[in-house]
């Protein structure tokens, strides 16, 4: 429905800007990327030991069965790819933490983690941090229009509702 369009667009109709939130956003696919690489590897490494063990308990099988070169030069060649990846995953993970670290609100950092990053819901987003719709609304564009992390004026961000808050309130006269 309109969770997914909600995701990528503040209101609807402004582009994200933001040039850090792709980065933010990518972390966790690679991070799930690089599990499932160690998985595949250690399905095939476990395949391989066991049909070793098979053939060296068959008598009179001497060497090495077909295929079996093939088999390790394989698993030689997914453990270098999958090498590589670990260090690019690693290298976006520190890039993201110094881009979650460099946020000088707690509560901003904890609202950029979980919406760019761990891509939770924006009603889960604003219970979790009891924030209003509105709030949620202005600190998202703020977020999204800034060029980058390091330039969301977060002061802005944060002080406007209290200002409109106080508006609604009635002045003793």
């Amino acid at each position: 429905g309109n969770a997914g369009m909600e995701n990528r667009q503040a209101d609807g109709n402004t582009p994200i800007r933001n040039k850090d939130i792709p980065l933010l956003r990518r972390v966790v696919a690679a991070m799930q990327e690089v599990c499932l690489g160690e998985e595949r590897i250690q399905w095939l490494h476990d395949r391989m030991t066991f049909i070793t063990q098979r053939f060296s308990q068959t008598p009179g099988c001497g060497g090495q069965p077909m295929g079996f070169d093939s088999a390790l030069a394989s698993l030689d060649d997914m453990s270098d790819a999958h090498r590589k990846k670990v260090k690019d995953c690693l290298r976006e993970l520190q890039q993201a933490e110094r881009i979650i670290n460099d946020i000088p609100n707690p509560n901003m950092r904890t609202f950029v983690t979980m919406l760019y990053m761990m891509e939770l819901p924006p009603a889960q987003v604003r219970s979790e941090l009891n924030m209003s719709k509105w709030k949620y609304q202005h600190v998202r564009e703020t977020v999204e229009r800034a060029r980058d992390m390091k330039s969301v004026r977060w002061n802005d961000a944060l002080s406007e509702e209290e200002n409109s808050e106080k508006s609604k309130l009635p002045v003793d006269s």
